[in-house]
């Protein structure tokens, strides 16, 4: 019997491991890992607030909101995207996301008006966090700006005002491109609202209109140069010592950000000086794609991520960032502060957001609106140049070229053991795309002496109307030049302070020293690009956004 009852037990002990019943394996202790049950929910977004919303994702992840009641766990997905490729692939259906943080609600319009196929619709939206448009420029600047309490006037600014306090002729700025940032963006419906006299709802009629068109050119016309950072301009800004750049317009949070990296240098920050008559905000907004792809679990984590995005944690994160909360009971902290020259009691009547047919319309016309350009192309051709590098920049400086207005000028220099002007600046761009297909590697490398013939040839009187840029695709690896790299410098620095020129090396290559090219970019606060020849099409992309 007892024998019976031990080969009874041992059963039963076998029976009940091998149903796993219980959450402990056999003869383990460590517990059974269960399948979990998650819900990926995509969520596109402006690469500027990548490091703000990773920050807030890893929190959601350990609140109570990242569970379902049913107890699936939401898992964000965040996908960084310029804001109108977003638009472009939402509005397709190329990007089958969740949800878009927004930046404005004018752009959430400008999406949903034009879907097509499976393009969904943008609805459901809740404001996260905002940033307006300000006047940005140095203290010694503000009298001749005409500002008073930390304010000034559109009006007074472009021009536009009857009663005699307008500032004439339109002072020297700057601002980034509407086709690459958010702030462009926001500053473009902002001089549309200035140019149309603020008629508060806008009706789509009035874009057309001519006077309207003329005063957005006007405006434009006193634009000394479009980039693709907010930073780049604000640094342009202060290293001005000839004093022809006045302001840079921009977001306040761009403003508060900068001022924080000079203040923790020692240097002196800029101001943010606010519109008397409205300004245009960044609304950030999270909505919902309603498409038939979001599964009820996704729309009820959609919302449940922008629920806790509008607690005190995140709404602090954003802050920290620059952005005004939502919320009324978060606390502000930097660089939200007087500190850094920033008043946020000031820019709190945001003017309303445009229908989408008017943003389509300014976007279409920007290319005819905006300063015409004149870029100066610098190839570098030397023998180690030879095969794939040179065959993908003479087709990327190609496509640029091409890509241009016919109001722009351009020149192309090559550089191998000598220098050769290929050509001078014309407007015809077809001239010169035969004579660069004509190019070939040969010698050694004088991209120094390049650099200093161009900048000798962009210094023409005759170019004083356009907005002047320098563009250099090399390898790197200086051996010709008769100018020396500490030389070259002092020309940069002399030129660069004095006149507004945009300089873009993109330098390829694997193992190489580029410290004399990045030295090149900094001295003239340019920009220095290390590119792999797969990036190149989204780079020169984004070049031809600012030119």
């Amino acid at each position: 019997m007892i024998r019976v009852l031990k080969h009874s037990v041992i059963i039963l002990t076998m029976i009940l491991c091998a149903g796993a019943i219980s959450l402990i394996s056999c003869g383990d202790s460590k517990p059974i890992k269960l399948k979990r049950n998650i819900v990926p929910v995509a969520v596109v977004h402006s690469p500027s607030l990548t490091p703000l919303l990773r920050q807030a994702a890893v929190l959601f992840s350990e609140s109570p909101l990242a569970t379902l009641a049913e107890g699936s766990e939401i898992e964000i997905n965040l996908i960084p995207d310029a804001t109108l490729a977003a638009s472009n692939k939402i509005s397709s259906g190329k990007a089958k996301v969740h949800g878009w943080i927004a930046p404005s609600t004018s752009v959430v319009n400008y999406t949903n008006i034009r879907t097509t196929n499976l393009g969904p619709q943008q609805t459901d939206c809740t404001q996260l966090f905002a940033t307006p448009v300000v006047l940005a420029t140095t203290s010694k600047n503000l009298p001749v700006l005409k500002t008073a309490g930390g304010e000034f006037s559109w009006y007074n600014l472009f021009n536009l005002a009857q009663d005699g306090s307008a500032i004439d002729p339109i002072p020297a700025f700057n601002h980034t491109s509407p086709l690459s940032s958010d702030s462009g963006l926001a500053v473009l419906i902002q001089l549309f609202y200035v140019a149309s006299e603020f008629p508060g709802a806008a009706p789509r009629e009035i874009i057309d209109v001519p006077a309207v068109i003329n005063k957005l050119r006007t405006i434009q016309s006193g634009v000394s140069s479009y980039a693709y950072f907010d930073r780049t301009l604000l640094h342009r800004l202060i290293r001005n010592k000839g004093g022809k750049i006045k302001f840079s317009l921009t977001t306040e949070q761009e403003v508060a950000l900068f001022n924080k990296e000079m203040i923790q240098k020692g240097q002196e920050p800029v101001v943010a000086v606010y519109p008397k008559e409205g300004t245009t905000w960044l609304d950030y907004n999270l909505c919902m794609s309603n498409a038939d792809w979001l599964t009820p679990a996704h729309k009820k984590a959609l919302q449940q991520f922008g629920e806790y995005l509008k607690q005190i944690p995140p709404q602090q994160l954003a802050v920290s960032a620059g952005l005004r909360p939502s919320v009324g009971s978060v606390p502000l902290a930097p660089p939200l502060t007087s500190k850094f020259k920033v008043d946020i009691a000031k820019g709190t009547n945001p003017t309303l957001p445009i229908s989408g047919e008017i943003l389509k319309r300014l976007i279409d016309l920007w290319p005819n609106l905006l300063k015409p350009s004149a870029v100066a192309f610098i190839l570098d051709t030397s023998g180690s140049m030879e095969g794939t590098s040179l065959r993908l920049g003479k087709t990327q400086l190609r496509n640029t070229i091409a890509s241009t207005n016919e109001r722009d000028k351009k020149a192309l220099i090559t550089s191998s053991t000598k220098v050769s002007v290929v050509s001078e600046f014309r407007n015809n761009g077809a001239e010169i795309i035969p004579l660069l297909d004509q190019v070939r590697a040969q010698g050694g490398s004088s991209i120094y002496d390049a650099m200093a013939k161009t900048t000798s040839l962009i210094q023409d009187p005759n170019l004083d109307d356009y907005r002047r840029s320098i563009i250099i695709f090399t390898d790197g690896g200086d051996k010709n030049s008769d100018t020396p790299l500490p030389r070259l410098l002092n020309i940069l620095r002399d030129t660069f302070d004095n006149i507004n020129i945009n300089l873009i090396v993109v330098a390829v290559g694997k193992d190489e020293d580029f410290t004399d090219l990045k030295a090149i970019a900094e001295t003239t606060n340019g920009l220095f690009i290390e590119a792999s020849y797969d990036d190149l099409d989204e780079i020169f992309a984004k070049i031809r956004s600012i030119l």
